[in-house]
């Protein structure tokens, strides 16, 4: 059995606010002792306004009627009377919604019913669904300003930007030349497949390729948790993060010493580009970190040991280095203060000073082109960066017999793993530090004759 429906009266009045002007026409409803006013939205002339019936004028004739109205009028009360009738209609169902829920009659619940039917455009708005390559967009800037942070509750570092920027450039570019716009539905292997294709004729390396497939997976992977996807293709075996063994070298102890001993006194430039860099191999350090070293960063411990202590800009990590004599010769040369140069610069230089140096082994690389591997030969100076400097510390450390870990704490590699791909060590220096062990030095068992 139903509730019985709550007693309800329903008026319409005018609410005069200005002579002479149309009044806006509200309407009241009365329950269970409680009185409900909500806005029609309607105006009307007070002298239209029929107070007796609540309701318009409609007709010359209507008793009480004291001007006459022109048909234009006419034609706009019937309007009113129209809007107002389907109001008080409205209440009726209203009510027997209320009755048949179950639900008590408020005014907060009349006025949600009367804003939903009646007010359209103050309905709360659905969020605006959003695409991939708007999520990209503002992925990107709340890194920047810090909205979005890492996992570790730290803001992005400035070489995050450029990796997303990059890739934003990348991907745009294959939209643009595909001529369709991505989103969240269309990363699928078939996308995969196409996209590793696109930049591998373009000859892009594969390395690159892989890193960009990378930060989209991150995209996809922290849209999906946001809740705007349900897409997984990502997490298929085929949809894998490209990787090749990278053409890095490292100097070995005699071609450091060449270059320390080479004549660059007709070019005090390259010499001072020379030493920069020799600065990195003797910290193991980025050239962002190296470069800018100064007495600040000097300081002594414990029983006279002299360190270099620095932040890393990449990572934020505190790291403190033993200083090597070489290391301080070169910074006493400039007084503390290394001279200042760009990464570019020193980029397409140490290459030449290297020539110089005659540092020219051959050294054997392998690229991809077009899916397939392609071995080639070129002289070491060419391949020698500003990076050889840091992975050139890291490696002859290593091959120093100096553990792993103690190596991490200079470098800033999170993880073993991580470093041992990092270090270059083939399996012959392998072989040679190896056999200095003294396993393979004493015998430990009596051959059997």
């Amino acid at each position: 059995m139903l509730p019985v429906m709550a007693t309800r009266n329903v008026k319409f009045k005018l609410r005069m606010h200005k002579p002479d002007a149309p009044a806006p026409i509200n309407l009241l409803v009365y329950f269970n002792k409680t009185q409900f006013k909500y806005a029609t939205g309607e105006k009307i002339s007070p002298e239209y306004w029929n107070r007796k019936t609540q309701r318009p004028f409609l007709k010359n004739t209507d008793e009480g009627l004291t001007v006459k109205m022109t048909k234009e009028t006419i034609r706009d009360n019937e309007k009113i009377n129209f809007r107002l009738n389907e109001y008080q209609s409205a209440v009726k169902t209203y009510f027997e919604y209320f009755t048949f829920q179950r639900e008590q009659v408020t005014p907060e619940r009349l006025k949600e019913k009367f804003d939903a039917d009646f007010r359209p455009e103050q309905r709360p708005k659905e969020p605006k669904k959003v695409d991939l390559n708007n999520y990209i967009d503002n992925f990107i800037k709340e890194i920047e300003t810090g909205k979005r942070l890492t996992q570790e509750g730290e803001r992005f570092k400035p070489n995050t930007f450029k990796n997303y920027y990059s890739f934003k450039a990348k991907f745009d570019e294959y939209q643009k030349d595909k001529h369709r716009k991505l989103n969240f539905k269309d990363i699928t292997i078939d996308f995969y497949k196409d996209f590793t294709e696109y930049f591998t004729q373009k000859d892009y390396k594969l390395n690159t390729i892989g890193r960009h497939i990378k930060t989209l997976k991150t995209l996809m992977r922290c849209a999906m948790d946001e809740g705007h996807h349900q897409n997984d293709e990502i997490n298929r075996k085929q949809f894998k993060t490209l990787r090749a063994e990278t053409d890095s070298v490292y100097l070995t102890e005699k071609e450091i010493h060449d270059l320390q001993n080479v004549d660059l006194s007709e070019d005090p430039h390259w010499e001072k580009i020379r030493d920069v860099f020799l600065v990195g191999i003797y910290t193991a350090q980025r050239f962002s970190d190296y470069s800018q070293i100064t007495k600040d960063n000097i300081r002594t411990i414990g029983k006279g040991v002299t360190v270099i202590e620095l932040h890393q800009k990449k990572t934020g990590e505190k790291v403190t280095i033993p200083a090597k004599p070489e290391l301080i010769e070169i910074l006493k040369k400039y007084n503390y203060e290394l001279p200042k140069t760009y990464e570019q610069k020193v980029n397409q230089n140490i290459k030449k000073i290297c020539k110089k140096a005659k540092i020219k082994t051959p050294v054997q690389i392998e690229t991809i082109k077009g899916g397939l591997k392609v071995k080639t030969t070129t002289p070491k100076h060419k391949l020698i960066t500003t990076h050889t400097a840091r992975r050139t510390g890291a490696t002859l450390m290593y091959m120093a017999g100096i553990d792993t870990i103690s190596i991490m704490k200079i470098t800033g590699h999170k993880t073993e793993k991580q470093f041992l791909q990092y270090i270059k060590f083939t399996k012959e220096e392998n072989a040679q530090k190896l056999a200095m062990h003294p396993y393979f030095q004493k015998p430990n068992l009596k051959v059997v004759k």
